[in-house]
């Protein structure tokens, strides 16, 4: 899955009760780390890489230790948010997206692991370059309910278990000629969303937008990116 910021719920439930504060009995709260480390192996889209420098790490003349390091890197990897603007010359850049479409939204998720993994001669395959149609989505509909106006439709297709080594979560096929000025690129091999999924979500279930677990929200062999389709009709 792509790198997922630091995450954890603490939980705590009060009453008003005749004036008075009363504080529901709670356990301990347990915090999961659901984050992966950035580093020289986090995964970059094409040729991008992030470097890391040591600004200062000694004892100073003051006779105090002081260490301080920085990094630069590209804006698209791990979890981020493609903005608008990405694809679309006139479309909104991230400060300008208001908060409330980002948080206490309606959210869906649509597990198509099955879809993109089957099992053959006792061996989890993958299906090359899956991608989630409208039709998927409408049996998903079938089975939990309309996705509501204004949701954040998120794909899982448990590629996550290849994060951590670069060919394996790109779908780079060994031995695979890889120009890292192709775009689209053809080498690239992971699951995403289909164009009659993409205008679905956009014209029919007017999404605040879609997220996935892979390294794009296109197919990795894709022609015609969702990415503009999306954003055209913003």
């Amino acid at each position: 899955m792509k790198s997922l910021v630091p995450f954890a719920v603490v939980l705590a439930v009060g009453f008003i009760l005749n004036g008075s504060l009363t504080h529901a009995v709670c356990p301990k709260p347990k915090f999961i780390d659901l984050t992966f480390s950035f580093n020289n192996e986090t995964v970059f889209w094409g040729s991008r890489n992030i470097t890391f420098s040591t600004e200062v790490e000694q004892t100073m003349p003051g006779g105090f230790w002081m260490a301080a390091r920085s990094f630069c890197t590209s804006e698209h990897t791990s979890t981020h948010i493609d903005a608008p603007y990405h694809y679309n010359q006139n479309g909104r850049r991230l400060h300008e997206i208001p908060f409330e479409d980002l948080i206490d939204v309606p959210g869906v998720m649509i597990d198509i692991f099955d879809k993109v993994h089957k099992f053959k001669d006792g061996k989890l395959v993958v299906i090359q370059n899956y991608v989630l149609t409208r039709q998927d989505i409408l049996e998903w509909e079938a089975k939990n309910g309309k996705i509501p106006q204004g949701a954040v439709v998120m794909l899982y297709t448990g590629w996550g278990m290849r994060w951590g080594d670069n060919n394996e979560y790109m779908g780079i096929p060994e031995g695979a000629k890889v120009d890292l000025n192709e775009f689209p690129p053809s080498y690239l091999n992971f699951p995403g969303y289909d164009i009659s999924a993409a205008k679905f979500l956009a014209e029919e279930r007017q999404v605040r937008g879609a997220g996935i677990d892979t390294l794009a929200i296109d197919p990795g062999n894709t022609k015609v990116s969702w990415h503009i389709i999306q954003y055209q009709l913003k």
